[in-house]
């Protein structure tokens, strides 16, 4: 018996129906993920957790459910073997029963108010993501940023759609149209991305200028599905007991009892212009204890992404649903239809 990798639009359209009806997603809410593993789903949106989570140790996750996009990383504090994944409307993912496919770091590729917007994320290492930041396209072509002072390495494109030639420090980037919401990622050329506040998100490319290395970039697709509101009616979600001026050691960052650290993003104001200026806890800092670091204390069983769907108290019994040419027993088995 093989897991379903994707709970897709018809499974959780039929689910939404055993809970009494479809409620709709607030199309202006916040970008966030609702993660299912060990029975239960664990939630956080970027209005709490900017920067993402932190996991103490990685872990297998079965299922994942998104509101924008993130970088996803086994080691979280290594690209390697990382992905990128993004939906819309807590869109939901499946992961098989491969529990060697581990989670540690979840950090979002837009902005808290704008998860699904093109946006352009730069980063000065790889590994660490030093320095790391992101740009809503319309918010910089307002004038809404300052520009960094210090050379990226990395660039992530994430829902591009097609625009004229712009300046961002000195690179030269125009935005692709027929993306299917796709997220790109791409290295650059160093100090590629450098310049006054004046020269960033300027409708003009000086001749110099670096171009955006599209042909060289490699393409991560978004997962297009279905959720209702319903299903996540108790979910655990991500608080912060303390406020950011209040928050002095590791521990106030620490959510879901704390198995997990909560990430912010780090901001300046120059000229009432917004400057971001990285995440924290560092991962080269504080966290860098833990980096890498794998759980043994969960039940990554098969069923430990799917078993709050069917608890009595929210879904009432019915036949078998048919999901992606699976079928889900009332008895929680899973067989191929």
């Amino acid at each position: 018996m093989v897991a379903p990798k994707y709970l897709n639009l018809r499974c959780l359209f039929i689910l939404g129906i055993s809970l009494h009806g479809i409620a709709a997603w607030n199309p202006a809410m916040i970008g966030g993920m609702k993660l299912g593993f060990d029975g239960d789903i664990y939630s956080f949106t970027l209005d709490v957790c900017p920067g993402g989570v932190f996991f103490k140790e990685a872990i297998h996750i079965p299922l994942q459910c998104t509101h924008g996009y993130f970088l996803k990383r086994p080691n979280g504090c290594k690209m390697e073997d990382s992905d990128i994944i993004g939906g819309l409307n807590y869109a939901c993912n499946r992961i098989g029963k491969d529990t060697s496919v581990l989670t540690q770091a979840l950090i979002p590729l837009t902005n808290p108010e704008y998860p699904t917007q093109h946006t352009i994320t730069f980063f000065d290492d790889m590994d660490t993501l030093k320095n790391f930041r992101r740009y809503t396209y319309v918010k910089g072509l307002e004038g809404e940023y300052e520009g960094s002072d210090e050379g990226a390495i990395a660039v992530v494109v994430a829902n591009s759609h097609k625009t004229p030639q712009i300046s961002i420090g000195n690179m030269c980037y125009e935005g692709k149209s027929r993306t299917s919401a796709a997220a790109y990622m791409a290295t650059l050329k160093a100090n590629s991305v450098k310049g006054a506040s004046n020269q960033f998100f300027v409708q003009k490319c000086s001749d110099d200028s670096y171009q955006f290395p599209w042909s060289s970039a490699t393409r991560y697709p978004v997962t297009t599905a279905f959720s209702a509101p319903q299903i996540f009616h108790n979910e655990i979600k991500a608080r912060l007991s303390k406020t950011s001026k209040e928050r002095s050691g590791l521990e106030d960052f620490e959510i879901w009892n704390g198995l997990a650290y909560c990430l912010q993003e780090k901001q300046e104001m120059i000229n009432e212009k917004v400057k971001p200026v990285g995440l924290y806890p560092k991962l080269d800092g504080e966290l860098e204890p833990m980096c890498g670091k794998k759980s043994a204390g969960f039940k990554h069983d098969l069923e430990a992404g799917n078993s709050f769907f069917r608890r009595k108290r929210r879904v009432q019994p019915m036949r078998c649903v048919e999901c992606c040419g699976y079928n889900y027993m009332p008895n929680n088995t899973n067989t191929k239809a």
